[in-house]
């Protein structure tokens, strides 16, 4: 599992055209950045679920160490990804809200590994 997801390892540098030039009307692009930065808490808590309980795994078990590093490596790209999206044209993220971080808190917070990756799956990524 490791191995296919390494090899399907993907450069936001080069997969994305940054430089594109583009307009979007001022309202579209106050709303882009929104969705971007809704985004970006989202993933943070999906990099956070799995890096917490890496360092709860028993080093023997590496092949399980590995397909969670991959997968925290991927949700920081995410990360970079919507974050140089939402920066593109403004210097601010948008506005977070407190019933979004509340709900994201209780997947940082739950101490059973496979509720929390269900809770992630559901709760976090379900609705986009």
């Amino acid at each position: 599992m490791y191995a296919q997801a390494a090899a399907a390892q993907w450069d936001p540098a080069k997969a994305v055209p940054w430089d594109a030039e583009f307009e979007l009307p001022e309202e579209v692009e106050d709303a882009v950045v929104q969705i971007m930065t809704y985004l970006i808490e989202n993933e943070t808590a999906a990099l956070v679920v799995p890096s917490r309980f890496l360092a709860q795994i028993h080093p023997h078990f590496r092949e399980i160490m590995q397909v969670l590093a991959i997968q925290a490596s991927d949700e920081a790209r995410h990360i970079e990804v919507f974050t140089r999206r939402a920066l593109r044209k403004r210097k601010e993220l948008g506005l977070s809200t407190s019933g979004g971080q509340a709900s994201l808190r209780t997947l940082v917070e739950e101490p059973n590994f496979a509720i929390a990756s269900f809770l992630l799956s559901v709760l976090g990524k379900g609705p986009f």
